[in-house]
């Protein structure tokens, strides 16, 4: 289903729904515009602003399509905070799409990227299932959920798996022109290129994004991979990670520092022996657990915890509602001493509340109920 708007306004309400989506053999290498998908809202045109408003993308199988599952695209996407756009002479004026929600899709097998709402405002995207996505791209990168060029999209319930490696394949990414995106509650399993690319682009601006209250297990490759310029303010908190494949947990390969990215109050399993950190002391570590195997370039932090967490049943998991190995046992050494975060979220993984004010618990799951001064 391929949707455009050229030189003609604004585009208001647009459902999409209930639809299965299968065995399209477009091309596998051709990004972007005039590009390939299961279902494409596209905008084009440079005489007049042009966007969509208003579109639901809601309850659709997408499955064996080359190269995307669900895409947006616009030519109307030239600001300052992009410093590359890739439509030539033909660009327009930043015209973002609006009210874009993306919900309860389920995306699989495809051939590049999953589900990428690129140059929108405010988009949600929620409850989709990913698996099997970067599964016949010979020529480009492509990663599960995310978008480039983007105003506080809201990534959440979502569950992404099945990524291939080689350029990218992880299951989220914050990537260029990036401002606001957050990313809470979703669950992201064994995805040969990681958890989550943070990669900005040269002379853009990516920053104030936030990386919190997920899971994240049998993730490999690079669980955090931070290549191509760097990200500006990025918060990486209150998630938990259980790795058993190889992997690099933290690949810090542009130079990244405390002002790009800060993980606090994490948890970090490592079940495996084949892990490392790569150039990861640079960067701001503060109140997480590293438990299991301590690879060396494990990041030096003031308050953390090496002992067991005491994870109910760590790497059990078989589905976004079925993590419940992933809870906190009472006399965890994570209860109640973590560090308290100015813009938290008010709830956790699994629905209850974090206490405003209080010191939290590590990890994606909140098991206290009393308040702990911080």
């Amino acid at each position: 289903m391929h949707i455009t708007r050229t030189d003609s306004g604004t585009g208001t309400y647009y459902r999409v729904s209930g639809l299965d989506i299968h065995d399209i053999n477009g091309n596998q290498t051709k990004k972007d515009d005039d590009a390939s998908a299961g279902i494409f809202f596209e905008a084009l045109g440079n005489t007049r602003a042009t966007k969509f408003d208003d579109v639901v993308v809601e309850g659709n199988t997408v499955r064996t399509v080359d190269r995307y599952g669900i895409h947006f695209w616009t030519r109307w996407m030239q600001r300052p905070e992009l410093n590359n756009p890739n439509c030539g002479s033909t660009c327009g004026t930043w015209t973002p799409q609006t009210r874009v929600v993306i919900r309860g899709n389920t995306v699989s097998d495809i051939g590049g990227d999953a589900i990428v709402p690129h140059h929108t405002e405010g988009a949600l995207v929620e409850y989709n299932r990913v698996d099997g996505f970067r599964e016949r791209e010979p020529a480009h990168c492509a990663a599960g959920v995310w978008g480039w060029n983007t105003n506080r999209a809201l990534y959440q319930y979502n569950e992404v798996s099945g990524g291939k490696s080689g350029c990218d394949g992880q299951g989220l990414d914050i990537d260029e022109a990036n401002i606001g995106t957050v990313y809470q509650y979703n669950y992201s399993h064994d995805n040969e290129g990681g958890f989550i690319l943070l990669c900005n682009g040269s002379g853009s601006t990516t920053a104030d994004n936030v990386v919190r209250y997920n899971i994240s297990q049998n993730d490999g490759g690079q669980l955090f991979d931070m290549v191509c310029a760097r990200t500006t303010n990025t918060q990486i908190y209150n998630n938990t990670f259980y790795l058993s494949r190889p992997v690099d947990v933290i690949n810090n390969a542009n130079g990244s520092t405390g002002d790009n990215a800060a993980f606090r109050n994490n948890v970090f399993h490592v079940a495996t022996t084949q892990a490392a950190y790569l150039n990861a002391g640079t960067l701001t570590f503060d109140a997480n657990v590293f438990h299991g195997n301590h690879p060396a370039g494990e990041p030096a932090d003031a308050r953390k915890v090496t002992a067991d967490p005491l994870l109910t049943a760590p790497g059990t998991a078989t589905s976004r509602t079925d993590v419940d190995g992933y809870r906190l046992r009472t006399g965890s050494p994570a209860l109640a001493n973590g560090v308290v975060m100015t813009s938290s979220a008010t709830r956790d993984y699994f629905g209850n509340s974090v206490p405003a004010g209080c010191a939290p618990d590590r990890g994606a799951h909140q098991l206290s109920t009393t308040c702990t001064p911080a």
